[in-house]
């Protein structure tokens, strides 16, 4: 027995030494406490708290010059700030805001609707919220955490445009479109005080256009606009889908708000098991809630923002209506950055956005946003980059990554939002996310349509876009997308180890990977693409990038797409294998049998069916265009259901082709899918697809 006295005296010196160590080192760190209920007058304290994170940053404590970590700790709870957070200040130490508690906190960009009474049967209203003496703008609802839908005709899906004309008088475009008629009788029973209200919803190819009737006329059965923006290349014709939104005849269902500026009240339709008297009701009034912003030559460095909950952010539509951007880029984003170092966003939920969740904007590098879940979104997730033109030398954000978030739902105001949108930016990493469920595009990289010239360039290049998960991507509401998208002349950058499945468009251009306008000096290589509306690699036009070693399968149309021919090499093609049921291996034109694409030694094979190489057959396409290309099953376990393990290599060995595991992409943690069963760590169920919610250990 004595023998062990020494030991167990050891270790209770050793606990006694680190707990006395933990306390110190606690004691040398600078706290500051924010608390809903706090106050900017108060010290911080955990007993005094401030009450917003821009007080904290004007602090002292924030400009004190030392390497000990200053944490600004907020108290769960909802914080509605009247104003959006900036910080200006570059900190003259590590800052790390986050969360404390066991539940965490939520930054809202959102008021209160409150008041609720029953209007008529099945119909609820409350006062029209105000702040300050004034009556707030907002365009967004959300009712027990659940966006509701602006008042529409019709209730789902679409109306389609019977007649368009456009003409130029006095320098304006004036344009007339004719609508359904029971549409347009509807709007003919509106007051003109109404029908200023009323926007026409417009969905086009791969943009959607808002109109505002304020500055239109009816006539017995079109409407002419003389204030609207549309795109050139992308015009309204007979056929185009819209819908109208926002009067109050179209409040006629389920979920459904609207309101009244006549008589200032919120009018709602609550749906099966919403208690309006008890119910949680926000109307979104800011457009960013917090906003990092440092100045050329004095960026913002070394600032964690880690296990907070950012929500409930506003777009309000532009008078003229909403501009025509491709993934409508422009757009705003409920967190900011810009000329930052440095900074990392982890753990943290942006939900119920007017617009895009985060926005690493310009000058931003070295920056990290990961284990963040981005979903219910107004248009798209992440924006790396800044989209104004830049010239030859110029720097652009860099080096910054975007990794191990799950990004979903998304386009609820417009649906063109992106995933993951880099737009002039290098050298970054994008990698282990896991993107589903929006109506455009998961991954867009590149912002320059075209090849390089005196006139243009291409500063995105380098970027790493690896092991992410892509899925249920246009759910048919859009044309011409991606999984993948990308643009102009990028050396360097590495498309890798990613899965892409199920990309439906609603017309053409459901693409799985798909390299655009001047696409050139790309590697895409060990990738997994499935079930494509169109086509599971397209190529419009580019130069010089290399396609290996990936797996194309089940694309309704063509497996594979060339649609320009140009006087030198597009692409090589090596060592991939493709698999279809339906459609053809390649598109039937001439476009790819009079390109100068590189076929070496691919596996190809049709399902109870027949390759078809634009029009020739197996025989005649590697007697003629590809020597080595290898016509044999490629022995997956059960490729239809998802399974693309191998049964066998041999075939696949035939060409040289590497396995990869597939099953490495999308995010690390712990998915609970569909009736509460676990699936793999990265997010796949045992048939290769995905369902549920990522939880990260918080």
């Amino acid at each position: 027995m004595t023998s062990h006295h020494p030991t167990i005296h050891l270790s209770f010196v050793s606990c006694l030494v680190i707990a006395l160590f933990c306390t110190q080192y606690l004691k040398a760190q600078d706290m500051l406490y924010l608390s809903p209920t706090g106050n900017d007058a108060q010290a911080g304290t955990a007993n005094q708290p401030m009450a917003t994170i821009e007080k904290a940053a004007k602090s002292p404590l924030w400009t004190k010059a030392t390497k000990d970590t200053l944490f600004i700790l907020l108290k769960a709870g909802e914080y509605h700030f009247p104003k959006t957070q900036t910080i200006t200040t570059p900190p003259r130490r590590p800052v790390v805001i986050r969360g404390t508690g066991s539940s965490k906190p939520c930054i809202s960009g959102g008021i209160h609707v409150k008041g609720w009474q029953q209007y008529k049967k099945g119909i609820f209203r409350a006062p029209w919220p105000m702040e300050g003496g004034q009556y707030v703008s907002f365009e967004q609802l959300f009712v027990n955490g659940r966006r509701a839908t602006l008042a529409r005709t019709p209730n789902t899906g679409w109306g389609k445009v019977q007649s368009f004309s456009q003409q130029e008088q006095d320098d304006k475009a004036v344009r007339t479109v004719g609508i359904e008629s029971s549409h347009h009788k509807d709007l003919q029973q509106l007051k003109k005080e109404e029908l200023n209200r009323v926007r026409l919803h417009l969905l086009q190819k791969w943009n959607m256009l808002k109109w505002s009737l304020s500055e239109a006329s009816l006539s017995p059965s079109t409407i002419t606009f003389t204030k609207c923006n549309m795109g050139k290349q992308n015009p309204v014709k007979q056929g185009t889908r819209y819908f109208i939104e926002n009067y109050r005849r179209a409040l006629d269902t389920p979920g459904e708000w609207f309101a009244d500026a006549s008589d200032h009240y919120v009018y709602y339709i609550p749906r099966q098991g919403e208690d309006m008297a008890k119910a949680e009701v926000i109307a979104p009034v800011l457009d960013k809630l917090l906003v990092i912003k440092g100045k050329q030559g004095k960026p913002i460095r070394d600032i964690t923002i880690e296990g907070i909950d950012f929500c409930h952010s506003a777009h309000i539509m532009p008078l003229a209506g909403e501009r025509v951007v491709q993934a409508m880029a422009h757009l705003g984003a409920a967190v900011e950055m810009s000329h930052a170092e440095g900074i990392t966003v982890r753990r943290c939920t942006i939900s119920g956005t007017g617009a895009y969740a985060l926005w690493l904007k310009e000058k931003v590098s070295g920056c990290t946003v990961r284990e963040c879940t981005l979903t219910d979104l107004g248009a798209g997730g992440v924006k790396v980059g800044h989209y104004s033109n830049v010239k030859r030398g110029q720097a652009v954000s860099n080096h910054n990554t975007i990794d191990n978030n799950v990004i979903a739902d998304g386009g609820h105001v417009t649906e063109t939002g992106v995933g993951i949108l880099v737009l002039h930016s290098a050298n970054n990493n994008i990698t282990h996310n896991h993107i589903h469920h929006l109506y455009y595009t998961g991954i867009s990289v590149g912002w320059t349509w075209g090849y390089n010239s005196d006139s243009k360039y291409n500063p995105t290049l380098g970027n790493h876009i690896s092991y992410n998960l892509i899925h249920d991507i246009g759910q048919g509401m859009l044309s011409d997308m991606g999984g993948i998208y990308l643009l102009g002349e990028q050396p360097g950058t590495v498309v890798e180890n990613n899965v892409v499945h199920d990309v439906r468009s609603y017309d053409y251009g459901g693409m799985g990977i798909y390299t655009d306008q001047g696409a050139s000096y790309i590697t895409i290589r060990n990738n997994l693409v499935y079930r494509c509306s169109e086509a599971c690699f397209q190529q419009h036009y580019g130069k010089e990038n290399i396609v290996e070693n990936n797996i194309f399968a089940f694309a309704s149309k063509y497996q594979l797409m060339l649609t320009k021919n140009e006087n030198h090499v597009p692409f090589t093609f090596r060592r991939n294998i493709v698999l279809q049921t339906d459609g053809t291996t390649i598109i039937r034109n001439s476009t790819w049998l009079k390109s100068r694409a590189k076929m070496e030694g691919n596996l190809y094979w049709c399902v109870g069916g027949r390759t078809d190489f634009a029009t020739l057959g197996f025989g005649q396409w590697s007697s003629r265009y590809e020597k080595k290309a290898v016509e044999a099953d490629p022995l997956f376990v059960d490729a239809e259901h998802g399974n693309f393990h191998f049964r066998s290599t041999a075939n696949a060995e035939k060409i040289g082709f590497k396995p990869f595991n597939y099953e490495e992409a999308g995010v690390s943690g712990v998915m609970t899918g569909k009736g509460g069963q676990t699936t793999t760590q990265n997010g796949h169920s045992s048939s290769g697809t995905s369902t549920g919610t990522i939880h990260f250990p918080f």
